[in-house]
């Protein structure tokens, strides 16, 4: 396998959904998501960032436990050059 060195996340991202786009990317409990639906996730997450007003480098919270939809987020601001910033949730305030 080729894997394209020295490239960014979303272009070795969209090389994966061009080489294996009806393959399983990943299994999260009973629900199987390919790369093709990866992608098409993944790019909605990036649009609905940009018309929230997000630029470039902007950091973007997710709060959440283990997910499948992390991966739509996470990929989404790839596409959408912002920050993943996780949260743990289960973060509390000091006593």
């Amino acid at each position: 396998m080729d894997i394209p060195y020295e490239k960014t996340m979303v272009e070795i991202f969209r090389w994966r959904v061009n080489k294996s786009g009806d393959e399983i990317a990943h299994k999260f409990e009973e629900k199987e998501t390919t790369y093709n639906e990866l992608d098409s996730f993944s790019k909605k997450v990036s649009q609905g960032l940009i018309k929230e007003g997000c630029q470039p480098d902007s950091r973007v919270a997710y709060l959440g436990k283990n997910s499948d939809i992390f991966f739509e987020f996470m990929y989404g601001t790839f596409k959408s050059r912002t920050v993943t910033v996780g949260v743990n949730w289960r973060l509390a305030p000091p006593k």
